[in-house]
């Protein structure tokens, strides 16, 4: 190694000049960011699997990289392999348990295997300790799918809706949280919701076919079956439309037409049940 000697006060200093201290840096310590700086290249192109290949170079240099763990795991997110993402997602919280943001994403890796009671956790921990606003509207959205799916509609409601906080007019939760609202019988809410969905997106067959469940539940049985109509338009293969419909229709009276709306939703995989009645 290269050494300067500086003469002061007439004792020799022994330093190491900037110039070498860069030059007998180890190579591994800028190798490892170099494959993770190279992997989020990849990542960012949509490349996962390059991406991943890269960030496991850099674990392979430095064993305990919490953020190349961290950064497989978002890569196997978006190429569907939730297994695999909540894998390193463990393994990044072992490493640094205080990265937040991981919690989120593996909530979300939970949440697409079915896992709710294990996404819940994740979720609530990431609320409770996030200031960011729009990642705490995809938390919020991620709760309100895992209660919707759950069968959980009242928490599932109040999740979309704290959402909703942060976007206002995204009709993708709107849609949701009228839904919810229809399964606790909040019919009104649902209405003011589900309209404005098919008011910005009118080619939106299912904000359509919940729209007309809804209006049947408010007693609304024409306006039900010209929404329906609109719904079977746009897919003359979509079930439920076709069982709501008959649903709208046996209450005004029209028995064969409703009885035929019903046969033509069985012959389509819904297996429909007596009329229910309207609240």
């Amino acid at each position: 190694m290269a050494l300067a000697k500086i003469m002061r006060n007439g004792i020799y200093i022994t330093v190491i000049t900037i110039a070498t201290l860069l030059i007998s840096i180890p190579a591994k310590a800028q190798k490892e960011e170099h494959h993770k700086d190279l992997g989020n290249k990849y990542y960012e192109k949509g490349n996962y699997k390059r991406a991943i290949s890269e960030y496991k170079n850099a674990i392979a240099i430095k064993v305990n990289y919490d953020v190349a763990y961290y950064n497989i795991g978002l890569a196997f997110n978006q190429l569907d392999e939730y297994d695999s993402a909540v894998t390193y997602f463990n393994r990044s919280l072992e490493l640094n348990p205080d990265r937040i943001k991981t919690y989120l994403q593996r909530g979300e890796a939970y949440l697409y295997l079915g896992n709710y009671r294990a996404c819940l956790p994740d979720l609530n921990r990431f609320i409770s300790e996030s200031e960011d606003s729009l990642s705490l509207s995809q938390a919020y959205e991620l709760m309100g799918y895992s209660h919707e799916l759950s069968d959980n509609y009242e928490i599932g409601y109040t999740a979309f809706d704290n959402s909703l906080n942060f976007r206002p007019n995204d009709t993708h939760l709107l849609y949701h949280r009228g839904l919810c609202a229809n399964q606790i019988k909040k019919y009104e809410h649902a209405f003011d919701d589900l309209t404005k969905v098919v008011s910005e997106r009118p080619e939106y067959e299912n904000g359509l076919v919940q729209l007309g469940y809804t209006l049947i539940r408010l007693r609304r049985f024409d306006t039900a079956i010209d929404t329906l109509n609109r719904a079977i338009n746009l897919n003359q293969k979509n079930a439920l439309a076709y069982y709501y419909r008959g649903y709208a229709k046996w209450f005004l009276g029209l028995y064969k037409e409703a009885d035929a709306d019903k046969e033509q939703a069985n012959q389509l995989g819904l297996k429909s049940k007596l009329w229910p009645k309207p609240d």
